[in-house]
């Protein structure tokens, strides 16, 4: 029998602790190269227009393809520390609330 105690965080917290090292997880890798393609072909059929939403956001992988509204997107996510890679990985072209 493991003896080992199992630790578990509510979301925002357990977010906030790996978001540093979220890009480099193996399955991060997986899911670029193989949920990327379908998601960046969807983004390419929207309306421009439109205003970009990321509920959930992560780190915001995707949506730095989308210029809609003039580049206008929201992102909401529960992890500050998330949310802080992904106006990085959107090149600060976002601002967080």
């Amino acid at each position: 029998m493991n003896n080992q105690q199992q630790v578990v965080y509510k979301a925002r917290e357990g977010y906030n602790l790996i978001a540093s090292h979220y890009e480099n997880w193996k399955w991060y890798k997986f899911w670029r190269e193989n949920e990327g393609p379908i998601i960046k072909n969807w983004l390419n059929l929207v309306d421009k227009k439109s205003i970009g939403l990321d509920a959930g956001c992560g780190i915001s992988p995707y949506l730095s393809d989308y210029g809609g509204a003039e580049g206008h997107k929201l992102l909401v996510d529960i992890s500050e520390g998330m949310l802080s890679l992904a106006e990085k990985n959107l090149k600060n072209t976002i601002k967080t609330i």
